[in-house]
């Protein structure tokens, strides 16, 4: 996803870095949009070079930001265990001639589905 390209409400060129009373880091923005972040403590010699290289350096404005599109691991699982319960189920609908042992069936896969699906959403 490419966020800022062709404008935004702001038109800023930069991040906006927010500290927090005691000068740590809370957030950083670009427009309005949430930057993810690593706060690091520098030595004095590095701090010194990097405010040198803030103070005398020019920086072209930033147009855009390009992030990656990461699937949240919990719904890749669930993606998978549907896809499994779906196969499934067809095998069930194809192979069990007697109705009321392919309705018994089908029933106990959804419990699996559900099964799986409130185990995913309870593990950190």
């Amino acid at each position: 996803m490419i966020y800022g390209h062709k404008g935004t409400i702001h038109q800023t060129g930069y991040v906006d870095v927010e500290l927090a009373p005691e000068g740590h880091v809370v957030a950083v923005w670009f427009r309005c949009h949430p930057l993810p972040f690593k706060q690091t403590k520098d030595g004095l010699d590095r701090a010194v070079d990097m405010e040198r290289m803030y103070k005398n350096g020019y920086f072209p404005p930033i147009e855009a930001i390009e992030f990656t599109e990461e699937k949240d691991p919990k719904q890749t699982q669930r993606e998978n265990i549907e896809s499994a319960i779906d196969n499934l189920a067809e095998v069930i609908k194809q192979n069990v001639r007697h109705s009321c042992r392919r309705i018994s069936a089908l029933a106990k896969l959804e419990n699996v589905l559900e099964l799986a699906n409130s185990e995913i959403s309870e593990t950190p």
